[in-house]
């Protein structure tokens, strides 16, 4: 990543499965062949051997730094994916997005908020609503998932269990 941002010479903010990956989200079956970059610019988008290069608007409140490189939030990150990619791979980063520090549902609906009006958003708005941060895995999103589909009651992740005492016993997925 650094090395392709040091080749653009322009400035541009680390986003998309780039920035999932820098924040250590999870990403399922999300192709990471290219580095995603990302302009506040209405255009100039382009795509090469080892770089897709995004455009469009990028708040400061849309950036934050991982490693001293600009990187967008995972917010943003889990918005920018929903609009792009399938329901389950932008799923998967939705739930894990949820469980990073400093980022919760109002963060998401933020997100999703400052993208109106922009390509894929309807997208997006369904997978927000649908995301859970208490899925702690990929395989729970993606189960979660299944069973909406199938008409199978939604399962309740990371349910705490109880002694006859009130000590937590063990947390289940039920």
């Amino acid at each position: 990543m650094r090395g392709v941002l040091a080749r653009l010479g322009a400035p541009a903010v680390v986003s998309h499965a780039s920035a999932a990956v820098l924040h250590g989200l999870d990403v399922w079956n999300l192709p990471l062949d290219l580095v995603h970059l990302t302009r506040n610019r209405a255009s100039g988008a382009r795509r090469g051997r080892d770089l897709h290069l995004h455009v469009g608007p990028l708040s400061d409140a849309d950036v934050t730094r991982v490693g001293g490189i600009a990187v967008t939030t995972p917010a943003r990150t889990a918005i920018d994916i929903a609009r792009e990619r399938p329901f389950a791979q932008a799923l998967v980063v939705a739930d894990a997005a949820l469980r990073a520090p400093h980022t919760d549902r109002a963060d998401l609906d933020g997100a999703l908020r400052a993208a109106a009006g922009r390509t894929g958003v309807r997208n997006a708005a369904r997978v927000v609503a649908f995301a859970d941060g208490r899925s702690a895995s990929p395989g729970e999103s993606l189960s979660r998932l299944l069973f909406h589909r199938s008409g199978l009651p939604e399962p309740v992740p990371q349910r705490e269990i109880t002694g006859w005492n009130g000590e937590r016993v063990a947390t289940v997925d039920v």
